[in-house]
């Protein structure tokens, strides 16, 4: 959604489970990966944005790079063998500042252009093994426990 959001021309989804990748597809994907070996046939990226943590798809995708080009790692996983022309960055809560994202991110879900809650699942306390459970399976994209 935010590659969406900055005009993104080519917006790759790479994903193991395929209802995760349906999703990204609806939500603005132009393309959709669930394996390693796909991700070689791509043209040369400017840049990737991991959020599945799987070696595999990381790695391969880093070998598509091109020179200057960055790997962001939403997931903190994975051990990515690398050189020195391209760049490496750990996102940790998309590294923004708050009191400017957080606006705007609300002003983009009320003109429709960020519907978030397509990726939210809410699941009771006591069901937080289902809810991870869902999670692993692809049926939750962000499974939400609640403490009511």
């Amino acid at each position: 959604m935010a590659a969406k959001l900055r005009n993104a021309d080519a917006i790759v989804a790479l994903d193991r489970l395929e209802t995760r990748l349906r999703c990204a597809g609806e939500l603005g994907a132009t393309q959709t990966l669930s394996d390693a070996r796909q991700i070689a046939q791509l043209p040369v990226l400017d840049a990737v944005i991991d959020t599945t943590g799987e070696h595999g798809l990381i790695q391969a995708a880093w070998r598509r790079l091109r020179r200057g080009g960055t790997l962001a790692l939403l997931t903190g996983g994975g051990v990515v063998k690398f050189s020195h022309d391209r760049r490496i960055l750990s996102v940790i809560q998309g590294d923004a500042v708050p009191q400017q994202f957080i606006p705007y991110l609300i002003e983009q879900w009320r003109n429709g252009r960020f519907p978030f809650e397509r990726l939210l699942r809410f699941y009771p306390f006591a069901a937080i093994n289902q809810a991870l459970a869902a999670a692993q399976r692809g049926e939750a994209i962000k499974a939400v426990i609640r403490f009511d």
